[in-house]
């Protein structure tokens, strides 16, 4: 994961707990993006 790369340092610095809540975040957030931009595709090809 490149946010392991760009925030090494301080990833390191979270404990369990947070990193795990952080983890959660994350995928939740990229979930909805890539839903956003599915729907918008549909939308695209069902519009021609």
């Amino acid at each position: 994961m490149l946010l392991n790369e760009v925030f090494a340092k301080e990833l390191v610095t979270l404990d369990t707990s947070s990193r795990e809540v952080l983890d959660k975040v994350l995928a939740y957030m990229e979930k909805k993006y890539n839903a956003v931009a599915m729907k918008t595709a549909k939308e695209a090809l069902l519009k021609d």
